[in-house]
C-alpha cells in the first residue's frame, strides 16, 4: 500500500501546508516552554540546595555561639581564673609548690616552674606573666590592697630522688 492507503485507513486526513506550518511552529513553541520550565525547575532545585547548606551552616554557627557563651561564662568565674593562674605556674599566698626532680635532672628555675615572679597585684581578670623577673631575693605572699586578688609568688622545694 502507498502513503495515502495507509492515511486512509487510519483516517488521518492529508494536512495541507498551513497546517504543516501551524504543527511546526506549535511545536517549537512548546519545545521553547518546555525549555523554560526545566531551567526554571533547575534553578530552584539548585536554590533550595543552598538554602539547605546555608541553614545547616547557620545552626553549626549557632552551636558555636552558644559554646563560646558558655565558654565566656566559665571564664568570668573565679574557678576558671584560678585554674588558668595555676597553669601558668602561679600559686596562692601561703602555698608551697614540691617538685619532685629526678638524680639527673639540673638545678630548679628561682620561680619554681620556671615562671617569672611579679611583685604587683593582678588587676586583669587574666593573669599574665611579667615580662621581667622580680628583682626582690625572696618573694612576699600578700593579697593586693584593694581589689583582693592574688599575687603570684611560687615557692619551690626541690626533693631529689636517690
Amino acid at each position: 500500500m502507498d502513503r495515502s492507503g495507509i492515511s486512509h485507513l487510519l483516517k488521518i486526513p492529508a494536512l495541507g501546508v498551513k497546517a504543516k506550518v501551524g504543527l511546526v511552529i506549535f511545536a517549537l513553541i512548546a519545545g521553547i516552554v518546555a525549555y523554560g520550565v526545566y531551567g526554571s525547575l533547575e534553578r530552584t532545585i539548585s536554590l533550595h540546595s543552598r538554602i539547605v547548606a546555608m541553614q545547616e551552616s547557620n545552626q553549626r554557627l549557632q552551636h558555636q555561639i552558644a559554646d563560646r557563651n558558655r565558654e565566656i561564662q566559665a571564664a568570668q568565674s573565679t574557678t576558671w581564673v584560678e585554674e588558668q593562674a595555676r597553669l601558668l605556674g602561679y600559686v596562692m599566698p601561703g602555698e608551697h609548690v614540691y617538685l619532685i626532680l629526678p638524680p639527673a635532672a639540673g638545678s630548679v628555675h628561682s620561680g619554681g616552674v620556671q615562671a617569672p615572679l611579679v611583685n604587683e597585684p593582678i588587676t586583669t581578670p587574666t593573669p599574665s606573666p611579667s615580662p621581667s623577673p622580680s628583682s626582690s631575693p625572696s618573694p612576699s605572699a600578700s593579697l593586693g590592697a584593694s581589689d583582693g586578688q592574688a599575687t603570684p609568688s611560687p615557692t619551690a622545694v626541690t626533693i631529689t630522688l636517690p
